[in-house]
């Protein structure tokens, strides 16, 4: 599918320059050298790759995120804190498309493909955020402390967007935990505003989808990561850098040697820092490994 992340590459930047009514499909067919007739066999209109493209940027935000839940030394708190720094860091970079939304599309398309496309589903990746934060006690009110974080989120956002305010996201995710620990710890004792029935269509909205080649890429990448600043010789570095390589090439294979993944594993296990990354993905291994048994079982 490299042709049709190009295309959307290409409309990411005319849409950025131009804007998105004065953008044509030849337009980005031609930034991208294709003919128009390629265009359409990956997108039934303009109108349809604009909604992919927020999805596909929700995707790669979804990917980063994920890599979080990857880090056990951080707290469950810490976690959400970094996921909320991540996700409003990806909308800051990605303004042109919250201000399409907002001037540029139709108010009606405007409306369809925010609220259909994008809002249920990140409704429902805070409504996960926040239950792993704070534990499944939360559940009755879930819904009441979504609406309160994006609330929060987004006025932050739009003073940075459209009120050009300059102030830092870390800072403002800080406070923005902080106010949610306080509620959370403070409890209620009056009835929750959005109760599971009134948002049922979110519930039952199609999830974030992080396909399982994104999450081994994710868990392969910190890998790496890991043996580039590692303290080690140069010459010990390029050992664990190659086998890694083979390691990555190996899982990637139809039929996979589990013999020589499980030696390249206890190899590169050999330096402790990188002990955690070469565990991770030996548990995502297992687990794929399980749910392909469940799946023909």
């Amino acid at each position: 599918m490299e042709k049709k992340a190009k295309i959307m590459d290409s409309a990411i930047k005319l849409f950025s320059e131009k804007g998105y009514l004065a953008t044509s499909i030849q337009d980005i067919a031609s930034d991208c050298k294709i003919s128009k007739g390629s265009f359409y066999k990956f997108f039934d209109s303009k109108e349809d790759l604009f909604i992919q493209v927020l999805d596909y940027n929700l995707q790669k935000m979804m990917v980063e995120a994920g890599k979080v839940d990857l880090l056990k030394s951080l707290s469950p708190r810490d976690k959400l804190i970094k996921k909320i720094q991540i996700e409003m860091e990806n909308f800051l970079e990605n303004q042109v498309f919250i201000k399409m939304l907002t001037t540029d599309l139709p108010i009606k398309e405007s409306k369809e493909v925010f609220y259909s496309r994008v809002k249920r589903r990140l409704m429902n990746w805070h409504k996960d955020c926040l239950v792993q934060a704070y534990g499944s006690n939360i559940q009755p009110y879930i819904w009441d402390y979504v609406v309160i974080l994006e609330g929060m989120m987004k006025e932050y956002l739009d003073l940075l967007i459209f009120g050009q305010k300059n102030f830092s996201i870390k800072v403002a995710v800080d406070f923005i935990v902080d106010r949610l620990d306080a509620l959370v710890e403070a409890g209620c004792s009056v009835k929750p505003v959005l109760t599971p029935d009134m948002m049922r269509e979110y519930e039952e909205a199609e999830s974030v989808f992080v396909s399982r080649e994104e999450q081994l890429n994710a868990l392969l990448d910190q890998l790496g990561e890991r043996i580039a600043m590692g303290e080690m010789p140069d010459s010990e570095r390029k050992k664990f850098i190659s086998a890694a390589q083979l390691l990555a090439e190996e899982i990637r294979k139809e039929n996979a040697r589990d013999f020589l993944i499980d030696a390249l594993m206890s190899y590169i296990k050999k330096n402790k820092d990188l002990e955690e990354s070469v565990s991770l993905i030996q548990d995502f291994l297992n687990r794929n490994e399980k749910d392909g048994e469940r799946n023909h079982g």
